[in-house]
């Protein structure tokens, strides 16, 4: 049996060593480049430097995430930063668009994650992604424990799944509502939580009374870890929250 990696949110170079110091074996950051959360306090580059190297002083490991799905303009500003995420140098690159896994491939030598955001739940997709080059997917959470079992007798490509935080209240977390409410797109890093807030419901027959109609309960997976271990999967994974 192996024992899973255990994978914290970091925003910035305080969390990164709280999380370290709390047992977490690997953290995932954002940058303000091409993140889905491009309004946090993200890492500024020093930090990010920084954090690399001191989580592999501790034998510990940080996964830089670029899992927005891409426009052209998006593309082009990832080519130019390119030298400066190969500087950062993490262990891993996070990402869910078959164009920016591509052009990982062409401008770094950093091993690739496929995100959640891709929605692969099943072992032929963990083959394609690991044809193109991918270490590990991180499966859309939809995915049952048992999936995972059945995924992992078919393909040995390393498998991440959520096990506490966020249920977005879409597919694999891809969304279109604060689009719709803000003006923000929620896959290019401009989700404003609509989906929390507090609404009013009218209706002709009844009063009026408020409600949060569209929330998900948050996930709590620590009474399914006995089954986790048992399906040896290799990381488990705290939603990041704004």
């Amino acid at each position: 049996m192996i024992k899973p990696e255990l994978l914290a949110p970091a925003g910035n170079l305080e969390k990164l060593k709280i999380a370290f110091q709390f047992g977490a074996d690997a953290v995932y950051m954002g940058t303000p480049i091409f993140g889905l959360r491009k309004y946090a306090p993200n890492g500024s580059p020093q930090e990010l430097i920084h954090g690399v190297e001191y989580a592999r002083k501790l034998n510990k490991k940080v996964y830089l995430v670029l899992n927005g799905f891409a426009h052209d303009t998006d593309l082009t500003e990832l080519s130019a930063a390119a030298k400066h995420i190969q500087t950062i140098n993490p262990h891993a690159l996070i990402i869910s668009d078959v164009a920016v896994v591509e052009w990982a491939r062409t401008h770094t030598e950093i091993p690739i994650h496929i995100s959640t955001q891709a929605s692969t739940l099943n072992w032929r997709g963990c083959e394609f992604w690991k044809a193109l080059g991918a270490s590990r997917v991180i499966l859309g959470r939809e995915a049952s424990v048992q999936d995972c079992k059945t995924i992992q007798s078919q393909s040995d490509i390393e498998l991440e799944i959520f096990v506490h935080g966020a249920m977005c209240a879409s597919y694999s977390g891809k969304c279109v509502i604060s689009n719709y409410t803000s003006g923000r797109d929620s896959n290019r890093g401009g989700c404003v939580q609509t989906c929390r807030h507090n609404f009013v419901i009218e209706a002709p027959s009844t009063p009026s009374y408020n409600s949060h109609i569209m929330n998900a309960k948050d996930l709590m997976g620590i009474d399914q870890l006995p089954a986790i271990l048992d399906a040896q999967i290799h990381s488990l994974k705290i939603e990041g929250r704004m």
